[in-house]
């Protein structure tokens, strides 16, 4: 009886030793499945081109019907609460600000609603000096606006009643379109071609002394560009998404792109995937853990147009063309496989050895 309480005693303690050895050396893959699924949908029976969320409230510029303000406080239902559509040609760009919404229209200007009653949005303010404008950045008490025409231009907002314009930038790039502000520089970029684009980056830490410091040339159409950090995410018409690297901002790294032949225009990211809007491809999601070299996991295409996208927790807005507001849910499953080394085998091994030579020493002693 002794000799078998020390076969076990023995064998209990190789086997609780394996059992911490092979945990600490085995390897364990997490893998990750996307899934997207439409669970509401709400006409704007227009061209809906991009969407913001503020609280219950999606706000969604239309090129053809206006601005749409949609209570979302359940998204399987969403209803109209206002509308906004007098002097209307194409609305694009949107800031949703408070009790203000910044709109930019290719025909009309720079605009400013009051939305502090949602189902009445009114006019607060305009700028319009006869131009084609494009996207704008506001910082602080400025909006700077891209002109097709006239070029980069700097309006002093304080005032809302009377805008005024401070500065007018001209560069040498053609139908300037987009800009983007990342700390004292500014981004822009023309929209002119599907082969190739310009993007030069200006100092505007001083605007009546505006320095540009470089400019690159890149494929494509830049429709946006998203920062992180030192990561910058530029989202090209027929170009697809490209990395770069910008912590010189005077030699800019490309790290890695993603393009599949489709038109992307908009990005957002949800718990570090990209959330790409692509006007052919419908929405897509990147997995841009490792920039150089992103892939795609999922996507979401129903006919539409995806032009715009915004992510609150696990829900995706899309502006989505011809389709209006959609809204789709993401879903990550995670499951893990654990699998021992050789390392974990080859002491697997050993204790079935050693146990079987205790086993033996034992029984010869008790013969």
């Amino acid at each position: 009886m002794k000799n078998f309480r020390v076969v076990f005693l023995t064998s209990l303690l190789v086997t609780l030793l394996l059992n911490g050895i092979i945990g600490s050396v085995a390897s364990t893959t997490l893998n990750q499945s996307v899934e997207l699924k439409e669970i509401g949908q709400l006409d704007t029976n227009g061209w809906a081109a991009n969407v913001q969320v503020q609280d219950n409230i999606a706000y969604v510029s239309d090129t053809i019907t206006g601005l749409h303000i949609i209570n979302i406080s359940n998204p399987q239902n969403p209803t109209e609460l206002g509308q906004y559509n007098e002097d209307v040609a194409e609305l694009h760009e949107m800031l949703v600000d408070g009790n203000l919404v910044y709109l930019a229209d290719y025909t009309y200007g720079f605009k400013i609603l009051n939305i502090s009653d949602p189902k009445n949005p009114t006019l607060e303010s305009y700028f319009h000096d006869g131009g084609e404008v494009g996207r704008f950045e506001i910082a602080g008490n400025l909006v700077f606006i891209v002109d097709f025409v006239s070029g980069l231009e700097i309006i002093n907002i304080s005032d809302l009643t009377n805008l005024t314009e401070l500065v007018q930038y001209n560069t040498d790039i053609n139908y300037m379109y987009n800009i983007e502000i990342n700390n004292d520089l500014a981004y822009v970029s023309n929209f002119i071609s599907s082969t190739e684009s310009k993007i030069k980056i200006l100092n505007i830490s001083d605007i009546y002394s505006i320095d540009e410091i470089a400019e690159y040339t890149i494929a494509g159409e830049p429709f946006t560009i998203e920062f992180t950090g030192d990561i910058a995410y530029s989202v090209c018409s027929f170009g697809g998404v490209k990395i770069f690297n910008i912590s010189n901002p005077l030699s800019l790294h490309e790290l890695g792109s993603y393009d599949d032949g489709g038109n992307a225009v908009a990005i957002d990211f949800y718990e570090g995937y990209a959330i790409i809007a692509d006007r052919d491809d419908g929405v897509e999601v990147l997995d841009v853990s490792t920039p150089t070299a992103p892939i795609e996991i999922a996507g979401y295409l129903d006919g539409g147009s995806a032009a715009g996208v915004h992510v609150v927790g696990n829900l995706i807005y899309v502006a989505d063309g011809e389709n209006g507001l959609e809204i789709l849910q993401i879903e990550i499953n995670t499951t893990g496989t654990t699998t021992p080394d050789i390392t974990s085998i080859l002491l697997i091994v050993s204790a079935a050895g050693i146990i079987v030579i205790i086993v033996v020493v034992v029984k010869r002693r008790e013969s």
